[in-house]
């Protein structure tokens, strides 16, 4: 079976060989603080930090979930309060871990398919702005000059994006912002079960202030306990060894095929994607306006009827896709363009799409 889902991505033959090898080489046994786990924590730093171009004043760290990673951010980075850019899931996510946490964070919200903020209405006692880079829901896709634009107004805030739907398709500069947060089952092409954030040295230095005023950072993840064992490549607690081992293994493959190339096949799969949609007469792009469209999650619109028979189809096919969400269920679905789906999958999956007899 191949998936077309935007969530776990399809994973390669190579990955499922570095499975394989993992079990075969007892790598699941050994220790979180045995010299062979430092050393394939540190690879996968030393490769993360080639690949994303991050500088060497951010500290990466290593987490379990989202929402984790989201209560991590919001205990040490964010003293009162945040202001955070929705338009639908998972952009709010982040806003409601805040306001349960106890910050007075506020929000501007737009329709499901819209990026026309408007940055003016930032609040002056915000400390950090969050913005969700794609927006897997809706297939809406932040603009770089967005980020500048924030980051050229706002230079005292700490900014946070999360890029869990397109880091490894689209290049970032890493330096417009302060806190980058990513999963690994996505662009990555890996099995989910491995968050991460980058922090840079301003939003460090925004922790040690918190912590001075004693206010509540958590227990097991609070940012001293996380950099206990950094200077190791070593972690607090027992991490996701076999997530981690994985992530090296693919990361030294992306840096030899190189970001650049990536993006590359990523825009090629996306233009052909929208070709093969708009040419159909009963599939529609969902999102309109192409200058909000994401590169990584295509969402398609039609009838659930027509929706249902693809789906039949392609799984007699050896397809799988399931990427409707919930209210959006009724009238959409989304193709996932991940670099593990190759170009190859998807002319295969529109070839029984255009052949289908509605």
């Amino acid at each position: 079976m191949k998936t077309l889902a935007v969530w776990p991505s399809q994973i390669s033959e190579e990955v499922k060989n570095d499975i394989i090898q993992f079990a075969q080489e007892w790598i699941w046994a050994i220790s979180h603080r045995s010299e062979q786990f430092t050393e394939i924590s540190k690879k996968v730093h030393i490769n993360l930090r080639e690949f994303l171009g991050i500088p060497e004043d951010y500290k990466i760290f290593y987490t379990a979930s989202s929402t984790e990673a989201m209560e991590i951010i919001t205990r040490n980075f964010i003293e009162s309060k945040s202001y955070h850019f929705v338009n639908w899931v998972f952009s709010n996510k982040f806003y409601e871990a805040a306001k349960t946490l106890g910050k007075k964070s506020n929000k501007q919200e737009l329709g499901w398919w819209k990026w026309n903020f408007d940055i003016s209405k930032i609040e002056e006692d915000a400390e950090l702005i969050w913005i969700t880079h794609n927006e897997t829901t809706t297939w809406v896709m932040v603009s770089d000059d967005f980020t500048k634009e924030i980051r050229n107004k706002y230079k005292d805030k700490l900014l946070a994006v999360d890029i869990t739907s397109s880091v490894w398709c689209v290049s970032y500069d890493i330096k417009l912002a302060d806190i980058w947060f990513f999963s690994v089952q996505k662009g990555f092409g890996l099995p989910a079960g491995l968050w991460m954030f980058i922090a840079s040295k301003k939003a460090l230095k925004k922790y040690e202030v918190i912590k001075r005023k004693g206010l509540d950072t958590g227990f097991v993840h609070s940012i001293e306990n996380m950099l206990s064992k950094y200077d190791k490549y070593q972690t607090h607690e027992t991490p996701n060894v076999f997530a981690i081992y994985l992530l090296w293994k693919q990361l030294e493959r992306m840096n030899k095929k190189t970001l650049e190339k990536i993006e590359q096949e990523t825009i090629e799969k996306y233009n052909y994607i929208d070709s093969q949609v708009k040419n159909h007469s009963l599939l529609f792009p969902y999102v309109e306006d192409e200058k909000y469209r994401s590169k990584t999650t295509y969402v398609v619109k039609c009838d659930f009827e027509v929706q249902e028979r693809i789906k039949k189809e392609l799984e007699k096919k050896g397809f799988i896709l399931w990427g409707w969400y919930w209210k959006l269920k009724k009238d959409t679905f989304r193709i996932g363009n991940f670099p593990a789906i190759s170009i190859e999958d998807l002319e295969e999956a529109f070839e029984v799409i255009n052949n289908i007899k509605f």
